[in-house]
């Protein structure tokens, strides 16, 4: 296996990550029953209902179905910008594509039971074990509903710095696999960064995912920008450019190339 498909991988496995966070809405004001400060929650499972009613609530986050976002990829390792393109669908079906020019088209599926990449120097592999597992849980439509799901155990860590600002940091440990990290801002509680593991050929790689720059789309709040600084062979910043909901997709959108 190249180098650069050994990049693309661990690529395709943060931009996975990208999904989280994308249907945020901002609070008008703390959600009933919790403390009237956002400094004050003190528990995890304060913070995740704070979270949940924060983005309108299970009722609104229902209206969302499916989504269609474009965007400028830029990588440095691949030498420049890249165009960026994910459509998904709940309950959890996904499809990332980037197009690189001179290589071709790199592609990352999830048919809500199979999970592939492909790229043309690698051709169609299947994820399995807790790739699979990893994926599965990234491509999940409304994580806001699922949180005792996806992480049984969600412990709070206290409060973070994250980009100048206060973050509650909760340290999530899904059914298998190594525990993740997610920081939600104090003042919005959205979710700002999260920190989890990548596998690859030499080995766990740690990733640090930041989400910025939220903008409101058809009343929720959509992070514009998503960077991740670490691990240096597949640092990006992805800028989107478009952000559509509630669009048409047919299923087939996301099985796995035949070739």
């Amino acid at each position: 296996m190249n180098r650069r498909m050994r990049q693309f991988l661990i690529l395709l496995s943060a931009l996975s990550m990208a999904g989280m966070g994308l249907a945020q809405t901002a609070p008008a004001a703390p959600p009933a029953g919790l403390p009237a400060s956002a400094t004050r929650l003190t528990t995890a499972d304060q913070v995740l209902r704070a979270n949940l009613e924060a983005i309108g609530g299970e009722a609104t986050l229902r209206k969302i179905t499916s989504r269609a976002m474009k965007g400028d990829l830029d990588l440095p390792a691949a030498g420049g910008r890249l165009r960026w393109e994910c459509v998904a669908k709940s309950p959890n079906k996904r499809l990332i594509t980037i197009d690189m020019p001179g290589y071709g088209l790199v592609r990352e599926g999830f048919d809500g039971q199979t999970a592939w990449t492909w790229a043309p120097d690698g051709g169609i592999q299947l994820k399995t074990g807790e790739s699979l597992a990893r994926t599965r849980r990234d491509a999940e439509f409304h994580p806001e509903l699922k949180w005792p799901e996806l992480f049984p155990a969600i412990t709070l860590q206290g409060i973070q710095p994250v980009g100048g600002r206060d973050a509650y940091a909760l340290l999530a440990q899904p059914p298998s696999g190594n525990p993740e990290k997610l920081y939600f801002d104090v003042q919005t509680l959205l979710l700002v960064r999260r920190d989890s593991e990548t596998d690859s050929p030499s080995g766990k790689v740690p990733i640090e995912m930041y989400y910025e720059d939220y903008r409101p789309v058809d009343g929720t709040q959509v992070p514009f920008r998503i960077r991740m600084p670490t691990p240096a062979i597949a640092q990006f910043t992805l800028t989107l450019t478009e952000c559509r909901h509630n669009v048409s997709i047919g299923n087939s959108r996301f099985d796995q190339p035949r070739k």
